[in-house]
């Protein structure tokens, strides 16, 4: 991940503008693949901010590469409903970062480890999360 996102925020700003144009899926999944690489990361994904009575993931994401075993480890483990990512992004419009190697997790100690090493086998050990809304108004992350 880049030391600072805001030195790519034009960047950023002009792929918020290019989803607005968008018209098919493999339109979404270049643009999302482009931004991904050109930010330094390799996985992406789109999601919709699940309800706080939501227990699973796997329904709320609109499309991402991540591996379909830690999406399913993820939901097996119910670590949606204390996941820091989805609080904050419920709280405030801005960019949520995660780094399970570096910053503290926020979570029940239970699930600390678990996390750190579930993230970490499928190579995604930090990430960010930049908050959206879809035509109708119902608000997503950009991941």
């Amino acid at each position: 991940m880049p030391d600072n996102l805001s030195k790519h925020s034009e960047f950023i700003v002009s792929c918020y503008e290019r989803v607005t144009r968008l018209e098919t899926p493999h339109e979404l999944f270049s643009l999302l693949k482009e931004t991904a690489n050109a930010l330094g990361f390799t996985n992406y994904g789109v999601v919709f901010l699940p309800d706080r009575q939501d227990r699973l993931i796997r329904s709320a994401f609109v499309v991402t590469n991540v591996s379909e075993e830690l999406v399913a480890e993820y939901d097996r483990h119910r670590l949606l409903e204390n996941s820091p990512v989805m609080s904050a992004l419920r709280k405030n419009r801005m960019p949520v970062e995660y780094d399970v190697e570096h910053l503290p997790l926020q979570r029940p100690a239970e699930q600390t480890e678990f996390i750190r090493d579930l993230f970490m086998k499928h190579k995604v050990p930090r990430g960010v999360f930049l908050p959206c809304y879809d035509n109708v108004g119902r608000k997503g992350a950009i991941a």
